[in-house]
Order: C-alpha cells, then structure tokens, then sequence
C-alpha cells in the first residue's frame, strides 16, 4: 500500500512548517503518513538519523510503496541512506535540498550529512522519480547549489514564487497537487 514519510529539517519537529498541515491533507486522502522524530541538537549527525530511518526500514513501514517528502538537510540525508543502504522506495519529494556547508549557525549540525555529489547521482537506481520543491527567494540555499543538487540526483524541478526557505508557509498546496499527479500515473 502507498504510504508517505515526512522528514523534517535540521532541528525541527513534526509540528513545524507545512509538515503538520500536509500529514492531514495526506490522510485524508486515505494514505498512511508518517513524520518521524528525529535526533536534534547535539545528537543530531547522520548516524543518529540512519539509525532511526533504517528501523522504519526494517519494521517495514518504509518500503518500495513510500514516497518520502524531506525538507533541508533531509532531502540529502534520504539520498544518501538510499544509496549506501541499497534500499529502493517509489520516490523522493525534495524541499530546498542542499549537500553543501552554507555558512550558517546550524552548520554543525549538518556537516556529516553532506557527501560526494557523484554517491548522490546512484540514487536514480533506487528511486522511481525525484521531484524538487524550490523557491526564486530562498535565504538559505543558493540558485547555484540547488541546480547542482538536481542535477546530480535528475530530478525534475518545481520553482516556486518568493516562499523562501519554505519555512513560513503553514499550507503547501503544490505539494499536495504533485500527490495528486504522482499517484494517478504511478
């Protein structure tokens, strides 16, 4: 059965952003969702994330039906655990992905999230399709990092007008339009 896991950015929590907001219009939808809590703050570093991902994996809740929406830094740590595991899931809806230091405060904790670009570029084998949320104004992740990033995974990009880093919108209606189309050819 089709079922969706929301993974949330550096140090943030299911009820941040959009995440609450798009698990309920995802449910009623008839799909099983999940936003799993993730280590934060000191204990947030890669190795705590995989641990708690790849148990989703093993419990079988994530599976070759899930399609995983990740924020931030989790758009690269998905990729990554994807591609070092092998482990093949229907696809991934990026939001401001990123696999670079960006010179700011959370800088700590998401260096050993980052990889080589060319590790990146083998998850097309374990994916059916990437999609790519970005926006024309975002603080955080430069025009140039994002183009690396899509092309490094071939995903198909969606640029959205002056959302930022998509961390003030409560409603994501784009990404639940891209739902809608993913499940009716998938």
């Amino acid at each position: 059965m089709k079922n969706y896991v929301i993974l949330t950015a550096s140090a943030k929590t299911p009820y941040d952003y959009w995440y609450r907001e798009a698990k309920q219009r995802i449910e009623e939808k008839g799909f099983e969702v999940v936003v799993p809590y993730l280590p934060q703050n000191e204990h947030q570093n890669y190795k705590a994330w995989a641990r708690v991902i790849l148990s989703y994996f093993k419990a079988g809740v994530i599976n070759k039906e899930t399609t995983i929406i990740a924020h931030d830094v989790a758009c690269v740590f998905i990729t990554r655990v994807l591609v070092e595991n092998k482990l093949s899931i229907s696809g991934i809806i990026a939001v401001s992905p990123f696999n670079t230091i960006l010179g700011m405060d959370n800088d700590n904790l998401n260096k050993s999230f980052i990889t080589r670009y060319e590790k990146l570029q083998k998850v097309e084998r374990f994916v059916k399709f990437y999609h790519v949320f970005t926006s024309d104004n975002d603080p955080i992740v430069s025009t140039e990092e994002t183009i690396k990033f899509c092309e490094s995974v071939k995903a198909k990009t969606h640029e959205l007008s002056k959302v930022g880093h998509f961390t003030e919108i409560e409603k994501f209606d784009e990404l639940i339009s891209l739902i809608d189309n993913i499940n009716e050819i998938i």
